[in-house]
């Protein structure tokens, strides 16, 4: 077996692994882009905008023409969905006039983030041109600015900012605590198991947070 929809993805505990080696993959290529450019004198948001559209287009030919497993693993097809953070970031003001617009912006990428939630599904061809909703949403939300109501009150309370800081081991727990019980009993986990093994999730991630990450950080 080799491709991530091959038989029973709840039999493999580490296969949620691979988006962390895209993600980590993009942070070491992408300075290295950064540096390149910037000796060439070329404009930042020019060439990286061609990098985005490029792997987005490779996205598209490799879910819709070619291999669809591929494309869903690669880091060709997926580094614009990080290049869209990185467009982002380089065309960000702290005092954009456009931040009256803020609450709207926001608003609107939340919606689409939501409706993502619901419509996306593993019957639709992905990341193909289905993954650009809730990257779409998510820059929304960014570009919206930390003073637009729903970033303020809902993304910036306490409860919120403390899940963003123990998501990446949350993340990392979250799938062989799914997996593991299923490939002993060969049963998927009930309501009730399900919710349990999400606490379990939250307290291995607060423990990792505070007695791996925050020592090896600051120590």
């Amino acid at each position: 077996e080799s491709g991530y929809f091959d038989a029973a993805v709840e039999k493999k505990p580490l296969m949620h692994l691979w988006s962390l080696a895209v993600e980590e993959q993009f942070y070491l290529l992408l300075p290295l882009i950064v540096w390149f450019i910037w000796r060439l004198s070329i404009p930042l948001v020019w060439f990286v905008g061609g990098l985005c559209i490029l792997s987005f287009s490779i996205n598209l030919l490799g879910v819709y023409f070619f291999d669809p497993t591929l494309a869903y693993l690669s880091p060709w097809t997926r580094f614009w969905e990080l290049m869209v953070g990185a467009l982002l970031a380089s065309q960000y003001r702290v005092n954009d006039p456009k931040k009256s617009y803020g609450p709207l912006i926001a608003f609107s990428g939340a919606f689409i983030i939501l409706c993502s939630l619901f419509a996306l599904n593993s019957t639709l061809p992905y990341p193909g041109f289905f993954a650009l909703f809730p990257v779409l949403g998510a820059a929304l939300m960014i570009a919206a600015g930390n003073q637009a109501w729903f970033n303020h009150k809902v993304l910036s309370n306490p409860i919120s900012i403390f899940i963003g800081k123990i998501s990446y081991p949350l993340y990392m727990y979250h799938w062989p605590l799914i997996s593991i019980p299923f490939v002993m009993t060969g049963q998927k986990l009930n309501p009730q198991l399900t919710l349990l093994a999400v606490a379990i999730c939250f307290i291995l991630a607060i423990l990792t947070y505070f007695f791996i990450e925050k020592p090896i950080r600051y120590g």
